[in-house]
């Protein structure tokens, strides 16, 4: 029997014999496909990173200086004479690594109120030095320092004074390889714009 598909059937058997040699040309047919291992698109995707952790900021320092060792030196002997007076040690016995002789001597001068009355010290009494000179075995600290306000009265709860900043000059002498306080003075300096932070214990 003749076929009678005309002209249309004969140009849609060329077009399906273009698009089976393009398929052959471009991977096969799909049964070869079906032998061929698929690539999965999840083991081809890179693994997210772990997330760095944010640091935590560090504190920032009381002053410029605080890395100056005549200025660390100051620190705990601050910090020593004000326990002694809260542990009611009127001999500061537990200065004397902190200062010299002669500074023991002008720290009872200077803390008499409070060692005579028995005030508390919250926290080492607040200072910024503002500048720092080293001379050999000496150092020349410039304070900006609490000098009243900070003492308070145990039995009403309330400080001792008008809260006041005053330029103090402290006088380290390096003994035997450390920094000791020598003694103070009142200093000249202008305290208005430098900032004193008060830490407690």
């Amino acid at each position: 029997m003749t076929s009678s598909a005309g002209p249309r059937a004969t140009a849609l058997c060329a077009i399906l014999g273009a698009f089976a040699l393009l398929v052959s040309a471009c991977g096969g047919s799909d049964a070869e496909a079906k032998d061929k291992p698929s690539k999965s698109v999840a083991s081809s995707a890179s693994p997210s990173p772990t997330p760095t952790p944010t640091p935590t900021p560090a504190a920032e320092p009381l002053s410029p200086f605080e890395d100056k060792a005549p200025v660390k030196a100051a620190r705990a002997y601050v910090r020593a004479v004000d326990l002694a007076i809260n542990s009611g040690d009127k001999s500061l016995a537990s200065v004397a690594q902190w200062a010299t002789p002669a500074g023991i001597a002008d720290t009872r001068a200077v803390m008499s109120d409070d060692l005579a009355h028995g005030y508390y010290l919250p926290g080492p009494e607040p200072f910024t030095p503002v500048s720092v000179q080293i001379k050999g075995a000496t150092a020349r600290l410039n304070l900006c320092f609490k000098t009243s306000g900070w003492s308070v009265n145990r039995k009403t709860s309330k400080a001792v004074g008008k809260p006041t900043i005053e330029p103090i000059i402290f006088e380290m002498r390096k003994v035997a390889g450390s920094w000791k306080y020598d003694k103070g003075a009142l200093g000249t300096g202008d305290c208005g714009g430098v900032k004193v932070v008060e830490t407690t214990w």
